[in-house]
């Protein structure tokens, strides 16, 4: 149950941080926030959340995402890459067209 307890905040609080952009996560905050009845209540959900972004589930969720992020990122570098050399490519095969002619 614990475990569960900890990919849920995972979820519901650290992956928003990594994957959406400032305005969706401080939407998400207000929301977040709306739930509760009480600073007290507040304060103990938070207590509990900070504990469970401290465990090693969490840690190891996040590493995995960062991970699969960089990836991603580096995948993006190298077909824009290869993009932009193959369109020099061309040019250069256009303009050694032009001075066969």
């Amino acid at each position: 149950m614990t475990k569960a307890y900890q990919k849920a905040i995972y979820f519901e609080c650290v992956a928003p941080g990594m994957l959406l952009n400032e305005e969706e996560r401080n939407a998400l905050t207000e929301i977040q926030a709306k739930q509760f009845e009480t600073p007290e209540e507040m304060k103990l959900e938070t207590d509990q959340i900070q504990q469970a972004q401290r465990s090693e589930t969490v840690k190891a969720l996040a590493s995995k995402e960062s991970e699969k992020l960089k990836s991603d990122n580096d995948h993006q570098e190298r077909a824009q890459q290869e993009l932009e050399e193959s369109a020099i490519s061309q040019d250069i095969e256009m303009d050694s067209g032009e001075m066969v002619e």
